[in-house]
This record gives structure tokens, sequence and C-alpha cells, in this order.
């Protein structure tokens, strides 16, 4: 067994979200993030206090990492983009880990404490998005600026995705989502 104090509290989180995405219905425990990191359950009580507790610092890892767009670091903006939306879709690939991560979601969203931080994460990849699609007009790869709701337009379908294929598990709402956004930029790209 793992001596507490060499977890760190990321190990806490990701082994959180593994359990999730596992267990899929919400009933993740202290006991199985214990067992994924190799200590006890009263380890991760005394680090968190509780299961709400480690909740709060899987949220807020979430948006401590989100990305910030370089534009120094990207030779091609659209492509990064979509690089960026094909890696989002993905994580939808595996309805089991969809319906885990959703689940997870709504333990979130019903918190007074982890909806503020949720909103800000959201946020933080609408900016990404507008950031990136910034970058690929004043670049001129696109020719006409795309509209200022995008990001969040785009957002929103992605979510929808994640939802869908909790639903039906074939893979079709993430190949239709990515289409349209394909056909954004390239409507875009025009003239």
């Amino acid at each position: 067994m793992a001596r507490p104090r060499t977890v760190s509290d990321d190990d806490f989180v990701a082994a959180a979200a593994t359990a999730a995405a596992r267990r899929g219905d919400g009933s993740w425990s202290l006991s199985e993030v214990a067992a994924e990191v190799g200590v006890t359950p009263a380890a991760v009580v005394k680090r968190f206090g509780s299961k709400r507790g480690l909740l709060l610092a899987v949220v807020t890892a979430w948006v401590r990492d989100l990305p910030v767009y370089d534009p120094a670091s990207v030779d091609d903006p659209l492509g990064h983009v979509r690089d960026w939306v094909t890696g989002w879709l993905a994580t939808t690939a595996d309805p089991g880990q969809v319906v885990g991560h959703l689940t997870l979601l709504l333990d979130e969203i019903v918190d007074d404490e982890t909806r503020p931080l949720l909103a800000r994460g959201r946020e933080g990849q609408a900016a990404y998005l507008r950031s990136a699609l910034r970058d690929a007009y004043d670049r001129g790869q696109l020719r006409r600026e795309p509209p200022a709701d995008t990001a969040a337009l785009w957002l929103d379908l992605l979510a929808g995705v994640a939802v869908a294929s909790a639903i039906d598990r074939t893979g079709q709402a993430a190949t239709r989502a990515l289409a349209v956004i394909d056909n954004d930029m390239e409507r875009w790209r025009e003239p």
C-alpha cells in the first residue's frame, strides 16, 4: 500500500475520474478511488474530507489544466481547431465511459460550488476556440470572420454529442457534429 503523502492530489483526481467512468452509474466510491491509488479510504477522507470534496478537486483540476491558445506554438490554426474538436469527440467513442462522465457531470452541476467552476471551464474552452478561430482569420486561413457566438454554439453541439452518444451508442452524433464544424469552417473560407 502506498504512503498517502506520496500520492498527489492529481493522482486522486485521476483515480476519481477513472472510477466514475468505469462505473457509469454515479455509484463510484472513495474506497474505489483509494484502491486505484493504493491507499486506504481513510487517507482519501483525510485529504478531501468527503466524496464532495474530491469532486470539487476534480473540477478545480479540470479548470486549472485547460489549455490557453498560444498562436506562436501553432502553425495551422484551422488544423489545430479540427484536431481539438476531434480529440474532444474521441472522448465520446466509448458509450460506457460517456455515461460515467455524464453521471459525474450531473454530480458537479447540482453542486453550488462546482457549477461556477464548470461555467469558468466552459468559458475557458470558448476562449480557446475563439482565439484559434481569430488566429485563423488573422493569418488569412478564413476569408470571413466566424460569428461571435461560434465557440459557444460549437460547445453546445459537442455537449449534445456526449448525450446522444450515451443514448444511441453508435458514434453517429460525433460524425454529424464534425461534419457541421467542417462545413462551418469551409463556409468561412469562401469569399
